[in-house]
């Protein structure tokens, strides 16, 4: 019987992923709102995206979740923690349409706006009709792309555990392989633009299980991973090391790498810092006061910079509105929506059951 790790409770990764979640908020904020930022600063805040550490370090927990729970307990799990927010935003979207007159009688009558509905509430948030092409940024929230990549993440971790009939080293052979195929993908894929096809696979788990598959890979070694980097819990600053090779190899070395060398070398680099802070790290969960609000920070503020946009507020200003305004909304959601539903299992919750991307 394979035995598998537990990670523990006190971790920092709520932290690291509210981290994650700012900087795709404040990005997406200074791009969309005309804020100027300085090219070291610029390069230093891209040195960390959001998007990449939220998919790695959910590869780390889900599994984690799948290999503890029957099939059909970790399927309700994961639509408790995606859809009830993924509601409310849908509801905020079309608050925001009908108030800027984006949505009429007119609009509602075409079957292009039910279909757009009904990919909002499924998993084909990618959808965006023309309709709304005039609206803010010209999507109406540009980063639930993420939501059907995260979804097939869920379906894919079970299936590999069933061909591998949960054995350790035939599941990490299996991650391998599926991550070098996606990584090539990813590689292949990034930045381009035309034909279509690209632009589609480039939005699907094929181009990012790699992420995730990293993620995984360190869960199901985890004991030993940490056995090499609890040393350098010993001095005070020593889980920093990683994080400053990391921050170094960013900045100074990956810009004169082939492309994606730089990012397998610097995402293996990164995980390992990502691992570091969140638990060999003194714990600063209490910080949060057991607030998970990242996942409501990443779902809203493209609404909010629509929203500023439409009301021509831009600049630091619009930025800072825009992470004032996202936050409120995110504790909100967290407070009477996604911790009521997670609470409803009488539990304690899981490191899983936190933020999903």
């Amino acid at each position: 019987m394979t035995t598998w790790p537990s990670i523990n409770r006190d971790n920092n990764f709520d932290l690291i992923r509210l981290f994650a979640a700012m900087q795709v908020a404040f990005s997406h904020g200074a791009e969309h709102l005309y804020l100027g930022i300085p090219g070291t600063v610029d390069q230093l805040i891209r040195a960390f995206p959001g998007v990449p550490i939220f998919f790695f370090i959910s590869g780390l927990l889900v599994t984690s979740s799948v290999v503890r729970r029957p099939l059909p307990e970790y399927t309700a799990s994961r639509f408790r923690r995606i859809y009830p927010a993924l509601f409310v935003t849908f509801v905020l979207a079309l608050i925001l349409l009908v108030a800027f007159g984006q949505i009429t009688a007119r609009e509602i009558t075409t079957p292009v706006f039910w279909i757009w509905t009904f990919t909002q509430v499924t998993v084909f948030q990618v959808f965006n009709p023309d309709i709304f092409r005039d609206f803010g940024v010209g999507t109406v929230n540009g980063s639930l792309w993420t939501i059907p990549v995260e979804i097939g993440f869920y379906i894919i971790l079970p299936i590999l555990f069933w061909i591998g009939r949960s054995n350790r080293r035939a599941l990490s052979a299996l991650l391998v392989a599926s991550g070098i195929i996606s990584f090539a993908i990813y590689s292949v894929t990034k930045g381009v633009d035309e034909p279509l096809l690209i632009k589609i696979v480039r939005v699907t788990p094929l181009a990012h299980f790699w992420l995730f598959a990293l993620g995984a890979l360190c869960y199901l070694h985890l004991e030993r991973i940490m056995g090499a980097l609890s040393h350098l819990g010993r001095g005070p600053l020593g889980w920093a090391i990683p994080l400053a090779a990391y921050t170094g190899f960013a900045v100074l070395l990956a810009p004169s790498l082939t492309e994606w060398v730089a990012d397998a070398i610097g995402f293996v680099i990164l995980a390992s810092a990502i691992l570091c802070a969140g638990l060999v790290a003194p714990s600063a969960a209490k910080v949060l006061g057991g607030n998970d609000i990242s996942y409501g920070l990443y779902l809203y503020h493209m609404l909010v910079v629509n929203m500023l946009l439409e009301l021509r507020i831009t600049g630091a200003t619009g930025v800072m509105a825009t992470l004032v305004i996202s936050i409120a909304l995110a504790t909100l959601s967290w407070r009477y929506i996604e911790s009521v539903v997670l609470h409803r299992k009488k539990r304690a919750l899981t490191p899983a059951d936190r933020f999903p991307a």
